[in-house]
């Protein structure tokens, strides 16, 4: 009887997270071939510095313990990077 009562519910659909982005599929499929790529441009950069704050709020590991999975290379957040190609990617969607 406790098995039963501590088993998850089964899952009843589709998660809200992928039907927003097939809405937004929708809406960026009827943009203009440019604004679709600047669109999905602004999408990986959110999404990017969403995943970037989440590792910067882990809790710290002890250096001395490190993964071979880890990289000692450090990230910068696009927010904060200067790249003059992008520049002229940017000045070309206007």
């Amino acid at each position: 009887m406790k098995n039963l009562c501590n088993k998850p519910e089964p899952s009843t659909g589709t998660h809200p997270i992928d039907k927003f982005f097939e809405g937004i599929s929708a809406s960026v499929k009827n943009l203009p071939p440019r604004l679709q790529l600047e669109a999905k441009r602004c999408v990986s950069d959110i999404v990017f510095n969403l995943e970037y704050q989440a590792l910067q709020e882990q809790p710290v590991f002890n250096s001395h313990l490190r993964s071979p999975y880890t990289s000692s290379a450090s990230i910068t957040p696009p927010n904060q990077r200067h790249n003059d190609a992008d520049d002229y990617i940017i000045a070309d969607l206007y």
